[in-house]
């Protein structure tokens, strides 16, 4: 039923739980009326049934009844730092699925070297609840967490700090970081991992569902803007330089239109340095 439902969601955790359906043998039924509810989860009709798979509030907005010790299994699984899916068929909540992110070393890695770049004000913004968000944010050493987070709150939050002057890098891989993602100076795209939505919202998408490549972006860019104003540079003091001495007849016609080619040559070779 989880696998029928999920099965046209572009979320990360949705494919996680197709992939465990497959890994089963389990065939995945067509679903039907499917819609997203964005930041809350999915619903479908299956096998005549209406079913819904997500959050606490989808369930509630669902006027479902969520037993005490199925929240109390929820919240044990979320202090482990797994999320946890509720699933409910016409109206009564049949079962819970806990995905865990499981976190890698290279993105513990990454976040340190991130630090060291000088980036010091690093934000988890999640749809997560705030005990899965803080454990994870625990274990790659993020200190600031905003958990629960709607679409448009993830929005909001990043406009706020544009608006306290700060340049914003936003790092995303779902349909809910999309906005975000085009609202932020620079929005950076898990590019395997993440939506089509996502990868369309973004300025830079990552090739690889690895968290290493964000300081390493974060590096050539830095060198290459390095670059541009040593061009920038080369181009100007050559430039006043030869009108210079154009001007004081120190360089004949002849003379002046070989060296107007030496500053191409040079900012041509200064420029491949970035291909290193």
């Amino acid at each position: 039923m989880a696998a029928a439902v999920e099965r046209y969601s572009e979320h990360p955790l949705s494919k996680a739980i197709i992939k465990k359906a497959e890994e089963q043998g389990l065939q995945i039924p067509e679903p039907y009326d499917f819609q997203i509810i964005p930041g809350r989860g999915v619903k479908a009709k299956y096998n005549g049934m209406n079913v819904l798979m997500g959050s606490r509030e989808l369930i509630k907005e669902g006027k479902i009844a969520l037993m005490p010790e199925i929240d109390s299994y929820m919240k044990a699984k979320e202090e482990e730092g797994k999320t946890a899916f509720l699933i409910s068929h016409d109206s009564e909540v049949c079962g819970v699925i806990a995905v865990a992110d499981i976190v890698r070393k290279e993105s513990i890695e990454a976040i340190k070297e991130i630090k060291d770049a000088g980036i010091k004000n690093i934000i988890m913004l999640t749809g997560d609840n705030w005990r899965t968000a803080r454990a994870i944010a625990e274990q790659v050493g993020i200190d600031n967490v905003e958990a629960e987070l709607m679409p448009e709150d993830k929005v909001k939050k990043v406009q706020e700090l544009i608006a306290n002057g700060r340049k914003v890098a936003m790092v995303g891989d779902g349909i809910n970081d999309a906005p975000a993602l085009a609202r932020a100076d620079i929005g950076i795209a898990m590019g395997v991992a993440g939506t089509d939505v996502a990868i369309e919202a973004a300025d830079v998408a990552l090739m690889r569902d690895d968290w290493g490549q964000i300081p390493e972006a974060i590096k050539i860019g830095r060198t290459t803007f390095g670059v541009i104003k040593q061009n920038l540079a080369i181009g100007i003091v050559f430039n006043i330089i030869g009108v210079s001495l154009a001007a004081t007849g120190v360089l004949t016609p002849m003379m002046a239109a070989i060296a107007h080619v030496l500053p191409d040559v040079i900012v041509f070779a200064n420029s491949a340095r970035v291909i290193r």
